[in-house]
């Protein structure tokens, strides 16, 4: 086997798959070392980790000192100093692709400092993804991290990966089912295809696949990211997925800016996340609103009373008296029952298309002699499915009342009230009216498909309307995503699926329910999509409520429970909150903010960054007995990795008689 090539150590220039490259760390085994590379020709430098002998590192000679003019010394020396890395600082944002905003330090100074399980809560709009960026970026540039890990829903991979790639450089790779299979087969030995990149990331409904976790546990993990962790709770696949791996991972990182959903149990399981020690220090709480970071609430919200037509009226009224009779009945504690009574309900408060679908499906089910409904495909084991609607297809075909052919008659009752108020929907029109007067992009959001499908037909407003939802791949929702920034419709129609991590602000300011959800997250994630950082308008949501029904009960209620969460967060996260701990952490982030702007401007103003020695000396006959040394003093960790680095000036006094160089 090659030897390892001597005199390789951290900043030494080598020569590696056709590229120059300064060698940030080595980690040193028996008989191979990794090496941590800079590529020089990219800004902010990509990271690579390479394997020596495996492969061919030639270190570059070192180049000597040569005569520089002073102005060109001068300028090396304070890009030297720009360049340096404080022990307690955050070294990557100098040269990422981001703004500095002080309080997106907070995380990646508290993983510095020492913290190991952080849960990155800001409102939504205020950066997370870069927070967590930092955190990954910070733990491999000092060597502590070679794999990480990033979960998050389907939809966000590609851009959880172009964030970490374009903007800090990281070695990020998306992993989907075909990524996988791919990967499999280009490896000549059949290595496990999640070794093959140092930033992994992945949807956590594929990885929670027994045979995907088996093969992900089968090898080291130092950093896990969890992207939306609300959607990771007890007693869930996903739950026990998270709770598996954040047991045996040094570093868990969770995201969300909903994490109390309204249970109290929930919100401290996730706290508890990755703890496997009862004395272990609590997992550490970053939440930032957007006063908190500096940006005024200019949201305008309005509530918008539709008054529904007698059709409506009595569809509701019918619907509401069928289950209030479901869950007053005998069968009211089966399976399902409950379930399918809510769900009714909320179908009915978003349109009588989609209540009168659901009231069809049903009576199919229970009715043998009746018209097949639509087949519904199960899913399959390996398949990645996102819900933008709750499943209830289980319980159709289950009598919720005690006389079956009783309910029979009277969801057929049910199902012609309901085709009669489809005729003439009092929200839809209230929603053309709303866009046409409004005259600017808007975002609609609704929760049900079954709606969506049919306002896409009736919102066609000259400009076109693009659709998401969950029945569609990555790359139909890609190109309507991109119909709607670019300009080409005028209106994206969308369920929750576009409810997390889409960048809408540059587009739309405007974000219209056509229904209010029954989980509160669920609203602010809405209009967080235009309400966030970059966000230069005012932001206006309107909410559509059918009056004097059901729905303005669940409105109010939400309000209710909205205030009742904020009031238990201070008690439960409270205490663990970074900002009310650390009475310090807004001083070191303004500081360290600071620092990094001055080096961004150093190193910008600077043409000579190549880190080459030079020297330079007063013109003849200006000869001075003293001159200035300058150099870099860098201190290393135990294995190897820079722990900090700094320039240091030392006055040095010639030597009479000294002839010049």
């Amino acid at each position: 086997m090659q030897e390892l090539p001597p005199g390789l150590h951290e900043g030494t220039l080598i020569r590696a798959r056709e590229a120059t490259w300064r060698v940030a760390g080595v980690r040193a085994f028996t008989r191979c070392a990794l090496v941590a590379l800079d590529a020089l020709a990219d800004a902010p430098p990509t990271r690579r980790t390479l394997i020596a002998p495996c492969d061919r590192l030639w270190p570059l000679p070192v180049p000597r000192p040569t005569r520089a003019p002073r102005a060109v010394a001068a300028s090396l020396a304070l890009a030297a100093m720009a360049a340096s890395r404080p022990a307690d600082g955050v070294w990557t944002a100098t040269t990422a692709r981001l703004d500095v905003h002080p309080w997106q330090l907070a995380p990646a100074l508290a993983v510095v400092g020492g913290a190991t399980r952080l849960l990155l809560a800001d409102a939504v709009g205020l950066g997370k993804t870069v927070q967590a960026g930092l955190i990954v970026a910070e733990l491999q540039a000092r060597g502590l991290v070679n794999r990480a890990l990033v979960l998050t829903p389907a939809a966000l991979r590609e851009s959880w990966a172009g964030e970490l790639t374009t903007r800090f450089g990281l070695d990020a790779q998306v992993m989907d089912q075909a990524a996988a299979r791919q990967l499999q087969r280009e490896s000549r030995r059949h290595r496990n295809p999640w070794t093959l990149g140092t930033v992994v990331v992945s949807s956590i409904d594929l990885v929670k696949r027994p045979d995907v976790r088996a093969a992900i546990e089968d090898q080291a993990l130092d950093l896990l990211i969890v992207d939306e962790a609300h959607h990771a709770a007890p007693h869930t696949d996903r739950g026990a997925l998270v709770e598996r791996l954040a047991r045996r991972t040094p570093w868990v990182v969770l995201l969300s800016a909903t994490p109390h959903a309204g249970d109290p149990a929930a919100f401290d399981w996730r706290l508890t996340l990755g703890q496997v020690a009862p004395d272990e220090a609590p997992m550490r709480v970053f939440r930032r609103m957007p006063a908190d970071a500096g940006r005024a609430s200019t949201r305008a919200t309005r509530v918008i009373r539709v008054r529904p037509t007698a059709a409506e009226h009595t569809l509701h009224a019918a619907l509401a008296a069928y289950t209030r009779d479901v869950c007053a009945g005998p069968l009211a504690r089966e399976p399902g029952v409950q379930l399918l009574a809510s769900v009714l309900a909320r179908r009915a408060a978003s349109s009588a298309w989609a209540v009168a679908r659901t009231l069809a499906r049903r009576l199919a089910s229970l009715e043998p002699d009746a018209a097949p409904g639509e087949v519904v495909q199960p899913a399959l084991p390996w398949e990645e499915r996102e819900h933008d609607d709750e499943e209830v297809d289980p319980w159709l075909g289950r009598t919720a009342l005690a006389d079956r052919h009783g309910e029979c008659r009277r969801l057929r009752t049910l199902v012609a009230i309901a085709d009669a108020a489809a005729a003439h929907p009092s929200k839809a029109r209230c929603l053309v009216r709303l866009l046409r007067r409004v005259g600017e992009p808007a975002v609609v959001f609704t929760e049900f498909r079954d709606t969506l499908t049919v306002l896409a037909g009736m919102l066609d407003l000259g400009r076109g309307v693009a659709c998401l939802h969950g029945g569609m791949d990555v790359r139909d929702r890609s190109r309507a995503l991109a119909r709607f920034l670019d300009g080409s419709a005028h209106v994206l129609l969308t369920t929750d699926v576009a409810g997390e991590g889409l960048n809408l602000q540059a587009r739309a300011r405007l974000v219209v329910t056509v229904e209010w959800p029954w989980r509160p997250h669920r609203l602010e994630q809405r209009v967080g999509r235009v309400d966030r950082l970059g966000q230069t308008r005012r932001v206006h949501a309107v909410h559509l409520t059918a009056r004097d029904t059901f729905e303005e009960v669940v409105a109010a209620r939400l309000r209710a429970r909205a205030v009742a969460i904020a009031g238990d967060w201070s008690t439960r996260a409270g205490p663990r909150d970074a900002s009310a701990v650390d009475e310090g952490m807004e001083r070191r982030t303004t500081g360290e903010a600071a620092r990094i702007r001055h080096a961004r401007a150093v190193l910008s103003s600077s043409r000579h960054r190549d880190g080459r020695p030079a020297w330079s000396m007063p013109p003849r006959g200006g000869l001075s007995a003293h001159v200035a040394v300058v150099c870099v003093v860098a201190g290393h960790a135990a294995g190897g990795t820079r722990a900090w680095s700094q320039v240091v000036a030392l006055a040095v006094e010639l030597v009479p008689g000294l002839r010049r160089p």
